[in-house]
């Protein structure tokens, strides 16, 4: 099964420099695509410097990050893509691990990995005190791939299925994206709340999805747009979700997310990871 990594660039290019050296050092994807979100002509000439021969580098039809996740999902095509946030890095077989878990559940459509900061897939801690979401740090003197190959020693993986996946790294395999078209531009333009939307088209159309419980990814968080507009537009993003699917339908998945017990095995299992 071939797999193609699409990238949307944003600013943060020291971010975007890391995430990049890090796809191409783990390898094992067809091609990196990296859509250019309308950034500055400083910024575009340094995105050119990272092309090569498995690279290529789009430009997005309209301002957004919706229309460029889309764009750069319209231009695979290998069995299943992985749509990577650009402020993220990853390990070694990363791809392999999550395309394994299609292999393993054939009614699979979409799958992502844990990480320090995507919400219901953050490890070792998801929230705090206060009920808000966790940026858990790296353990010390570990790195991404440090944890990475400590959560495979784990054993087998579980592969819990949910209800929804954090789009900061979601593959997708191309019979979903099939069967769902992309994202919902018109309602979520500048992204933040286009995945939980995807996410339950796709459990409607028969799909299920699944966290990855032994690959890591890290996920710098807003580093594009900052925590004050991130804050901003995520709160515009649930109100169109609402908008979109009712808002009995939104409270039903946020409860299953709480409730799912194959999701608290898997965290609480990925524990020794992180000590």
């Amino acid at each position: 099964m071939t797999t193609d990594v699409v990238v949307c660039v944003h600013g943060a290019l020291q971010e975007v420099s890391a995430c990049i050296a890090s796809v191409k050092r783990a390898g094992g994807y067809q091609r990196l695509i990296l859509v250019d979100d309308h950034n500055c002509d400083a910024d575009r000439r340094a995105l050119a410097d990272l092309l090569d021969d498995q690279t290529v580098l789009l430009s997005s039809p309209k301002p957004g990050y919706a229309h460029a996740a889309n764009h750069g999902l319209s231009e695979s095509t290998a069995d299943q893509v992985c749509l990577l946030n650009s402020d993220t890095l990853v390990a070694d077989q990363w791809l392999q691990r999550m395309a394994a878990c299609f292999s393993s559940h054939s009614a699979c459509g979409a799958v992502g990995p844990w990480s320090n900061a995507a919400s219901w897939q953050s490890v070792p801690r998801q929230r705090d005190w206060r009920g808000r979401w966790v940026i858990n740090d790296l353990p010390e003197s570990c790195d991404v791939n440090c944890v990475n190959e400590r959560l495979r020693r784990q054993g087998p993986p579980v592969y819990p299925e949910v209800g929804v996946l954090n789009g900061f790294c979601i593959m997708l395999k191309r019979a979903l994206l099939d069967a769902v078209t992309g994202f919902d531009v018109a309602r979520f333009p500048q992204g933040y709340g286009e995945e939980n939307d995807l996410c339950l088209r796709a459990v409607d159309a028969g799909f299920e999805l699944r966290v990855v419980d032994n690959v890591y990814v890290y996920h710098v968080k807003s580093a594009s747009f900052g925590h004050q507009r991130r804050r901003v537009l995520s709160s515009a993003g649930d109100q169109a979700l609402t908008a979109k699917h009712g808002r009995g339908k939104v409270k039903e998945l946020i409860a299953g997310m709480r409730k799912n017990k194959a999701l608290r095995v898997a965290r609480k299992r990925s524990m020794p990871a992180f000590k």
